[in-house]
């Protein structure tokens, strides 16, 4: 007597397939608890951040008014400081940028990088500094 029927190759295929499908939901659903949970680590700022040929543009994704945020890209060239308003907006030219240790960013070498090598930290209405999740 046989105490296990053999699967076949497509169910064993369907079954793994299905258990993947359910882990990949439980992670999204875990990722997006965390980053909702309201604690002290989401409280600073969240930016979007898209750079292009010859700026750079930010845009605030929280209902907080920060300022005197600064951009860091490739090669550690930094922005002047800016403020930019709740669910605001603004775009940076390359030129505005202080050269940092690998020069001033220019052009298709900026836009490749900038993708890669972004850093920003605003300060609060306390003129605490937070670095920024970037989105």
């Amino acid at each position: 007597m046989r105490p296990f029927r053999k699967l076949s190759p497509l169910a064993a295929a369907f079954g793994l397939f299905t258990i993947c499908l359910l882990l990949g939901a439980g992670v999204r659903w875990m990722v997006r608890v965390e980053a909702d949970d309201g604690s002290t680590a989401s409280a600073g700022p969240v930016v979007s951040v898209r750079s292009g040929v010859r700026s750079v543009h930010v845009r605030n994704l929280t209902d907080i008014r920060w300022s005197e945020c600064v951009v860091t890209i490739e090669g550690g060239a930094r922005s002047k400081p800016f403020g930019i308003a709740p669910q605001g907006s603004l775009r940076l030219g390359y030129r505005t940028f202080q050269p940092g240790d690998g020069g001033r960013p220019e052009g298709l070498f900026a836009f490749v990088h900038a993708f890669h090598q972004t850093a920003v930290s605003c300060r609060d209405s306390g003129g605490e500094w937070h670095p920024a999740r970037i989105r």
